[in-house]
């Protein structure tokens, strides 16, 4: 089964970035800070947002949520670091 690509943007409010390298072993930084490409089974990113603590039904501005986005990689295209285009693609065979 192929594993599906999402494109995670955690803010600096919701803390340290742990919660996504150990959850998603298999990701990628992609932007200095807290941009990264992550291979999951998930299906849906509502399901990649639960999995890291994105949300949890909350309303933004109490205090109690983690905010950030999510969105799932169908296709991709561009000029930027090969070791990211060569992760994406061995996901996509995993």
């Amino acid at each position: 089964m192929a594993m599906n690509c999402y494109l995670v943007v955690w803010p600096a409010k919701n803390g340290d970035a742990e919660v996504i390298t150990t959850t998603f072993p298999e990701h990628h930084p992609v932007l200095e800070g807290r941009v990264y490409m992550v291979a999951a089974k998930q299906k849906t990113c509502a399901e990649v947002c639960d999995a890291i603590g994105i949300g949890n039904g909350a309303e933004i501005g109490n205090g109690a949520e983690k905010s950030g986005l999510v969105t799932k990689v169908n296709d991709y295209y561009g000029l930027f670091d090969r070791a990211l285009w060569e992760k994406m693609d061995a996901w996509r065979e995993m």
